[in-house]
């Protein structure tokens, strides 16, 4: 009886860190902003643990990282560390999980949370290499950025977030892509995530699993995992 009451208690125990894990993770559609993804974008450079933000993806963010190899602390206690630096800036606004480690866990109606769970498009078998993935037509002009990748990057940001410029997710595709053109790893990198959510572009899961290798091999190495 001993045994069997020390094994009801683990069961119990382990439900209830279940229910707060799935609580604090963000659910509903989700749009980073310019300030929110650049923050986002330093996470991914560290040793990512958890990254939280406003369910109006703009607001405030925050993230925790382990300083060492090994993390001390549970996933829940990383998770409630980065949701508590959310909010310090959130103005009353309730934050949720974004994304743990590299990945996003965010929950969408629409969006898949990885390739894996994702369905190939009717297109996607015409896809095999770089060269085939096509982005819907955008004026020439739009696709141009004299300042080289860093702008077209910039641009990308922008327009896929409205900072500044009306939102436009087809030209953020585009100038995501020229980036990709010119073996921009982290262009290449950005594209994959449009054409895997279909923002912009036909969804395809082939386009982005080429164009996530293409910025792996241009030496993003968060695109290899």
């Amino acid at each position: 009886m001993k045994y069997l009451g020390i094994l009801v208690l683990s069961i119990l125990i382990s439900a209830c860190n279940n229910t707060t894990y799935h609580s604090m993770i963000g659910k509903g559609e989700i749009e980073l902003g310019y300030d929110v993804n650049k923050a986002y974008e330093k996470y991914l450079d560290s040793k990512p643990t958890a990254f939280a933000v406003t369910t109006d993806g703009k607001t405030s963010w925050g993230y925790y990282y382990c300083e060492s190899i090994r993390c001390r602390e549970t996933k829940a206690q990383t998770m409630y560390s980065a949701i508590k630096l959310c909010e310090q800036y959130s103005n009353g606004m309730s934050c949720k999980i974004y994304a743990l480690g590299q990945d996003i866990v965010w929950k969408t109606n629409t969006t898949p949370n990885s390739l894996s769970e994702m369905g190939y498009s009717a297109a996607d078998h015409k896809i095999s290499s770089y060269d085939d993935i096509i982005i819907k037509d955008v004026p020439l002009a739009t696709r141009e950025c004299s300042g080289g990748f860093g702008e077209c990057m910039d641009l990308g940001h922008k327009y896929r977030n409205g900072e500044g410029v009306s939102k436009d997710l087809e030209k953020a595709a585009a100038y995501y892509k020229q980036a990709c053109d010119v073996n921009y790893a982290r262009g290449c990198s950005n594209l994959a995530k449009m054409f895997e959510q279909g923002l912009g572009v036909t969804q395809s899961r082939k386009s982005a699993e080429i164009l996530l290798k293409r910025a792996c091999n241009g030496g993003y190495s968060k695109a290899c995992q």
